[in-house]
């Protein structure tokens, strides 16, 4: 089955997202995530992005409400989805660049790839490939058999 909802808005895989992972297998980075974001434990959660039209962990995402307002799925198809175009996207690009993701590059795949393919990269790209442990973004060792990912 297809985890269309994994697709995110702005280019990311939520499967690697910090977020989406601490609520389903990484209690102390929910933990750890509250106390940066000054909520509670329970706050950190999110379901992906597209599961029902809505989702977002973040009640005020701009990033949200700009491809909303734009009537666009996600970034992939808007023609400023660039740094030099939006301040939105050059923040979170630069963000996760540092973290060896480049979001520019992952919406150019996903529209020449397609939903499924994309998502299929993704998966391989975002687990270990000694044990298969879903990693995150900023992930240098695997959580469980401590090997090094490169991706």
């Amino acid at each position: 089955m297809m985890e269309k909802y994994l697709v995110g808005r702005c280019g990311l895989y939520c499967g690697a997202c910090g977020i989406y992972r601490a609520e389903r297998d990484r209690p102390k980075l929910q933990v750890w995530l509250a106390e940066h974001f000054g909520c509670k434990p329970t706050d950190v959660c999110c379901v992906g992005c597209n599961p029902d039209g809505t989702g977002c962990w973040s009640p005020d995402c701009k990033r949200l409400e700009c491809i909303q307002g734009r009537g666009l799925e996600n970034c992939a198809f808007c023609p400023d989805a660039d740094p030099e175009s939006c301040s939105l996207f050059a923040e979170m690009h630069e963000q996760y660049l540092a973290w060896g993701f480049d979001i520019a590059e992952s919406l150019a795949l996903l529209r020449e790839a397609g939903t499924e393919d994309w998502l299929k990269r993704m998966e391989g790209r975002h687990s270990c490939p000694a044990c298969g442990t879903k990693l995150t973004f900023n992930d240098k060792n695997c959580p469980i058999c401590k090997k090094e990912v490169s991706r």
